[in-house]
């Protein structure tokens, strides 16, 4: 298994959910070589790609660390939410990219895809003129 730098991982992970569907934001890091994913604006959580820790104040739902060595994903608990964690090959997001279309059918299946969609609206519409990401950010 090839793994990947973190702008790789980025451009097959933002293809792979636009070509699947999801509304995808992108934020750039200005001082560390990371990239934040919104996903459906924020209702199918966001993703942080890396080469490096994050800080402990900051919990992302998913995560590629592409200095980390471990080679399959894997599921931290923390309280009530699971974090999880993705090599930086093909394999570990593609694994990643089933976990997000499992959420989203998930919600689907529990409110109906048009209160769905209607979530995903009203979620960009409330956060649009939020500063830091949601004003940073670009939508892809």
């Amino acid at each position: 298994m090839e793994r990947m730098s973190v702008h790789e991982c980025e451009e097959y992970l933002v293809s792979e959910l636009k070509r699947l569907g999801f509304s995808i934001m992108r934020y750039h890091s200005m001082t560390t070589n990371s990239i934040y994913i919104k996903i459906d604006y924020g209702v199918a959580h966001s993703i942080r790609l890396s080469d490096h820790k994050g800080k402990k104040h900051l919990k992302y739902r998913y995560n590629v660390l592409t200095n980390s060595r471990k080679k399959n994903p894997h599921r931290v608990k923390e309280g009530r939410l699971n974090r999880y964690y993705f090599p930086p090959t093909k394999y570990g997001l593609d694994t990643l990219v089933g976990l997000i279309c499992g959420v989203r059918s998930r919600k689907i299946t529990k409110y109906g895809e048009y209160n769905y969609k209607k979530y995903v609206e009203e979620a960009h519409e409330a956060n649009r003129n939020n500063r830091g990401f949601w004003q940073m950010a670009e939508i892809v």
